[in-house]
């Protein structure tokens, strides 16, 4: 893996590369004021208002504060056939850095991170990493939704419908549970995660980010809006102790404040917050997306990690931002779905075997069972 760290030196930013071999380059640099700071933020208006030629010179600029002429020469030689992930170690000091979209790199005639053999991930530098993954089968998975009434309407059903046909062959064939909980109030999301050992949590809904804090935009039990804190949902996360991923696919998820600390007050997110409850891999959004394109993301996310044996995520999403990006639209807003990982390289991945019925699942779709008011549960019956 290429591994990179920034660290402030006056006005500008010393960059360290460390090589697959263990050699180093480091050099200083600065960043575009329009790529980070609150006030002309680039985000605020979003690129895909840029033309595709403008859309590349951008994604160009940012592969070169991020690998340098060292960094790109390096992978424009490395071989294809192992990937050579871009690890990314985020620095608590320098939030700033961490607002960058550095998923928009485009460098080799390519944005890096659609292409599997050079997936982007971010390391929040204060989470112990993990030496081992341990996943269940068949895999477990949790599928939140909250879509509160005094909220822009989300096309939720279209999107568990879409889910449903993705997860269709993992499900029929028995490697793969689903937990449906809608209208998720903070009572069903606390009796689901209490009463069950998930490998999977994927939240879908809206997001909210300010003042260095995220949330969930849950639902009251009259449907309105509930503001769930980042730290309340890390709290509920507490009894997954073998959660191998969370996907918060909402807006502002994984937002990064503002505040220089080293208690890391700017991120205040929710994805990251989580992380220290568990989950060694969370994908989640920056900034605010459109509903289309995290509809695209899921379907193929899941797709293509339920496809394979290895639960490769990173694999997964740069396939998954590689369908946005191809369409040739302009909502080519795949960068905005950002890969937090702490697995550490050469983490053993473990299969624990739990029993199951043997009951015929190809009907599963019709066979809904609601076990409680809060939760209903697919493919079990």
């Amino acid at each position: 893996m290429l591994n990179i760290r920034f660290e402030a030196q006056d006005n500008r930013y010393l960059r360290v590369i460390t090589f697959p071999d263990g050699t180093t380059s480091q050099d200083i640099v600065s960043f575009h004021r329009t790529w980070h700071d609150p006030e002309p933020y680039r985000w605020i208006r979003p690129l895909y208002e840029l033309e595709r030629p403008e859309f590349v010179e951008e994604g160009k600029a940012i592969a070169a504060a991020l690998l340098g002429t060292s960094g790109i020469s390096f992978l424009g030689s490395a071989s294809s056939a192992e990937p050579l992930p871009i690890v990314i170690q985020e620095n608590g000091q320098l939030p700033e850095v961490a607002r960058i979209p550095w998923e928009l790199a485009f460098a080799d005639g390519r944005f890096l991170a659609t292409d599997p053999c050079t997936p982007i991930l971010r390391r929040p530098a204060h989470i112990r990493l993990v030496n081992r993954l341990t996943l269940h089968s068949p895999l477990r998975m949790a599928l939140i939704s909250a879509s509160p009434k005094d909220q822009q309407p989300l096309m939720v059903e279209e999107e568990l419908f879409t889910i449903a046909l993705s997860l269709d062959d993992p499900i029929a064939s028995r490697r793969l549970v689903v937990d449906e909980i809608m209208n998720c109030t903070r009572e069903k999301l606390k009796e689901a995660l209490r009463g069950n050992r998930y490998d999977i949590v994927y939240f879908t809904g809206h997001g909210a980010f300010h003042d260095n804090a995220g949330f969930l935009c849950l639902e009251k039990p009259d449907g309105e809006t509930d503001l769930m804190s980042a730290d309340d949902f890390s709290s509920a996360l507490r009894s997954q102790k073998g959660l191998s991923l969370l996907f918060l696919n909402c807006c502002n998820a994984a937002s990064v404040g503002a505040a220089r600390s080293e208690s890391w007050e700017g991120f205040g997110d929710v994805a990251r917050k989580a992380m220290k409850q568990g989950p060694p891999e969370v994908v989640a959004t920056q900034s605010a997306i459109f509903d289309s394109t995290g509809r695209r993301v899921m379907k193929s996310f899941f797709e293509e990690l339920c496809r394979g044996e290895g639960f490769n995520v990173a694999a997964a999403l740069a396939l998954a931002r590689g369908e946005v990006e191809d369409d040739r639209s302009q909502f080519h807003d795949f960068y905005q779905f950002v890969h937090l990982s702490l697995l550490n390289k050469g983490a053993v991945l473990e299969i624990q075997t739990t029993v199951t019925d043997e009951t015929d699942r190809s009907g599963w779709q019709d066979n809904v069972v609601f076990h409680t008011p809060n939760r209903m549960e697919i493919g079990r019956n």
